[in-house]
């Protein structure tokens, strides 16, 4: 599950700490391996089965002076996957579902240009659930099945508010993020060079006024997300939203705000979804760690929280898989 830019900042910290986690435990249990071995005279069968995991022996390449023999040693303690055994992994799980006719349909707060092409391209995915549940796209075509957008009155009332208080905020239409000038150099200082900066970069344009663009091209947005100076304000400008019926939120983190139209959301979108396939919500699993991702749960017949879920997702879901580092999805869908 993809998040929007609050759960991407909020997850890039917590994947950092995880793996410095991780990587430490790793280590302390080798080196705890090697002070049980400070001092023998011969190497043992018992001693390599410890160490070493599995040794691959591959096909010697060259001949006399020239041969080379490469051998790969895997030492009995994790390590982290790299980015190719993650994707060759994901590649595997989703062919293998393909294969027992399960849809897969990728579930995120970001526009579709933010979907990562790997995910695109992964047998048995063709939809896209995008904008917290907004959008609903045919990845190949790009055509859009489904759209819950604010209209092009209301955003442009939302965009006057927000420019009479000198708010920094990006609106998300035509499957791209637009934003003006002063708010990307904001990203660009604080990301530049890191996942979420490919991200943000790779999916949003600028403009030089978002408000002039949507008015001139009677465009509509499918959500608007304001970067409040914090949370404080945050709280007073929703609460100030409101008062009008025909609007829903989202809060994420201490300072942002996710503006849609009152009833958008990732349930909403799933619910849509099974009544395009024609199939019952009994029959459809959603997989959330979020808590932007209840109402998901709540309309899937088969709620599945992640092991790094928060505690309002795990008591809404009916069972508990690994975390999403552990491959908690794949792990489940192997059950089917």
């Amino acid at each position: 599950m993809s998040r929007g830019l609050g759960d991407v900042y909020k997850r890039q910290d917590q994947q950092e700490l995880e793996r410095i986690s991780r990587e430490t435990i790793n280590a302390e249990k080798f080196l705890s391996l090697v002070r049980k071995y400070t001092d023998f005279s011969e190497l043992t069968p018992a001693m390599i089965n410890e160490f070493v995991e599995k040794i691959l022996v591959h096909q010697a390449q060259g001949k006399g002076a020239s041969r080379i023999q490469e051998i790969e040693i895997f030492f009995n303690f994790e390590r982290e996957k790299t980015e190719e055994e993650i994707k060759a992994e994901a590649e595997e799980m989703a062919k293998k579902a393909a294969e027992k006719g399960i849809e897969i349909v990728p579930v995120t707060g970001r526009p579709l240009s933010g979907l990562p092409q790997c995910v695109k391209v992964l047998p048995g995915v063709h939809y896209a659930v995008t904008s917290n549940g907004a959008c609903v796209t045919e990845i190949a075509s790009g055509r859009r099945i489904y759209g819950a957008p604010l209209s092009n009155q209301k955003s442009l009332q939302i965009m006057n508010l927000l420019n009479s208080h000198g708010y920094l905020f990006e609106a998300f239409a035509d499957d791209v993020g637009y934003i003006e000038p002063a708010l990307m150099e904001k990203y660009r200082q604080k990301f530049t060079g890191t996942p979420v900066g490919d991200y943000i970069f790779g999916s949003r344009r600028v403009v030089p006024d978002t408000r002039a663009l949507f008015e001139a091209e009677n465009k509509c947005a499918d959500e608007i997300f304001i970067n409040l100076p914090n949370e404080s304000e945050r709280d007073s400008l929703a609460d100030l939203l409101a008062a009008d019926e025909t609007l829903g939120f989202c809060r994420l983190e201490k300072n942002f705000l996710e503006v849609l139209h009152r009833g958008t959301d990732k349930g909403t979108a799933l619910e849509f979804l099974c009544s395009y396939f024609k199939i019952g919500r009994e029959n459809a699993a959603a997989f959330g760690d979020n808590d932007n991702d209840l109402p998901l749960l709540a309309a899937a017949g088969l709620p599945v929280a992640m092991g790094n879920a928060s505690e309002k997702v795990k008591n809404l879901a009916k069972t508990v898989t690994e975390t999403n580092e552990n491959d908690g999805v794949a792990m489940l869908l192997a059950q089917f």
